[in-house]
């Protein structure tokens, strides 16, 4: 076992139990995790990316300075104290003042271990605030906001004394300590100052956030299938305005993005399947196309992704097998038996499901007000409505009951904007606990 691997196991049963001040739901260890991981992408070397994985050991748990010098050596717990506060039975601001004199003497290395501590809980308190759109809450840290800043100021300086001020790690600090303390906005806000009191504007901030958190615990899992989100509803109902909201957004906030397209409308559906099975039964047609589904996912799901973004996938299969029962085209053994397969795989290969619906008088509305023709519709009808919604009815009983991450929003009253708003945030809720589950389970 290599020596960053030793360290962070250890690190790991040092802070067992131990969670975050500010989020109580993540465990500290992700914290001890990050310091290691962001001066490991600054460059610095094993030695230093150990003692950022122990920089709260000797500090905050029960092991002695001893445990670690025995288990790592005296280079490695000297660099450990320099980390740690010298006497935590003195009162706050004496003890602040005592370290921050330290810090000065340090070399590079040694300060680098700080900044990146620094950097670490800066980022978290300002990804708490941006989600919840609150003012920042000291209140946990024995200390209120302006003895915090003078603190971080204080320490900033002394990490700059004898040193560039424009070392990149030093930089981010910086640039935090403005966001957190001055209020001052990231150069991805500059061009939208003047909307930010919009409420729209301060739910995409909220998702920005979100989004920013998943891309520092992310760092932190290793391994980990891709995350794979269906989205599929009655046409009219906000799902392709949805789809291509989510899509962007995910690729904007630095995810990796795989985007399955709707299998009936593929170029090779059009070009070999569908004259093939023109003439088919609808029950066999629907096997076939869940067959070919099915095959799409699992090569897609071998490509490393963060995300995988489907266009109707396995549940809205579902959907058209419990349509084609509900009109007496597949007898009720038959149709028990694909719907039991059917909901095995998906459960297993899907995380999260989102099926929008509209009443039909809604739907058909939308539906000519997006096109200049009155005649009837030949497929979007209120018999073929109806029909669907009472599908998905039959079909979101089953998956709650068993369990799945399976939600209908009727997008009668809502526009699309508000749809993708209240969408995302879901998923985005979903894939942090997915993700502190794993990291929970690992450590």
């Amino acid at each position: 076992m290599n020596i960053t691997t030793k360290a962070l196991n250890f690190a790991i049963k040092a802070h067992k139990g131990q969670k975050r001040k500010n989020e109580i739901d993540k465990p500290y260890v992700i914290h001890a995790i990050d310091v290691g991981n962001i001066l490991e992408e600054y460059g610095f070397g094993k030695d230093i990316i150990v003692a950022g994985y122990l920089h709260d050991v000797i500090e905050d748990t029960g092991y002695t300075k001893e445990d670690v010098e025995k288990i790592f050596g005296k280079k490695i717990v000297l660099l450990v104290m320099f980390a740690s506060e010298d006497d935590r039975s003195l009162p706050w601001e004496e003890r602040k003042k005592s370290f921050i004199d330290k810090i000065k003497a340090g070399s590079i290395s040694q300060k680098a271990i700080i900044c990146a501590d620094k950097i670490s809980n800066l980022e978290d308190c300002l990804n708490v605030a941006g989600k919840n759109q609150s003012v920042f809450d000291f209140s946990n840290f024995n200390a209120d906001i302006e003895k915090q800043k003078w603190y971080y100021e204080s320490v900033y300086q002394s990490l700059i004394f004898n040193e560039d001020p424009n070392f990149p790690m030093f930089w981010r600090l910086k640039n935090l300590i403005n966001f957190v303390f001055y209020n001052e906005k990231e150069d991805n806000f500059v061009e939208i100052n003047s909307i930010e009191k919009d409420e729209y504007y301060v739910e995409l901030l909220k998702l920005y956030y979100k989004s920013k958190e998943l891309i520092k615990l992310k760092k932190l899992i290793k391994n980990t299938k891709p995350y794979v989100i269906e989205l599929a509803g009655t046409p009219r109902t906000g799902k392709t305005r949805l789809l291509n909201n989510l899509l962007d957004f995910f690729e904007k906030g630095g995810f990796k993005i795989n985007f399955l397209e709707e299998f009936t409308k593929t170029k090779n559906y059009k070009k070999y399947f569908f004259k093939k099975w023109i003439k088919m039964n609808a029950t066999f047609v629907n096997i076939k196309i869940y067959e070919n589904i099915l095959k799409n996912l699992n090569r897609i799901l071998l490509n490393k992704s963060d995300i995988i973004l489907a266009d109707r996938l396995l549940f809205d299969r579902l959907i058209w097998i419990n349509r084609l029962y509900l009109n007496g085209k597949i007898e009720k053994t038959k149709y028990l038996k694909l719907n039991e397969d059917v909901q095995k795989v998906a459960k297993e290969k899907t995380d999260f499901v989102v099926f929008t619906y509209a009443d039909d008088s809604v739907v058909l509305k939308r539906d000519y007000e997006n096109s200049l023709s009155l005649e009837k519709r030949s497929f979007l009808n209120r018999r073929r409505i109806n029909e669907y919604n009472l599908a998905l009815k039959d079909i979101e009983k089953i998956m709650k009951d068993s369990g799945v991450n399976f939600y209908s929003i009727d997008t009668s009253n809502l526009n699309e904007r508000e749809i993708s708003i209240k969408i995302a945030n879901m998923i985005l809720d979903d894939i942090r606990k997915n993700y502190l589950n794993h990291i929970l389970t690992y450590f």
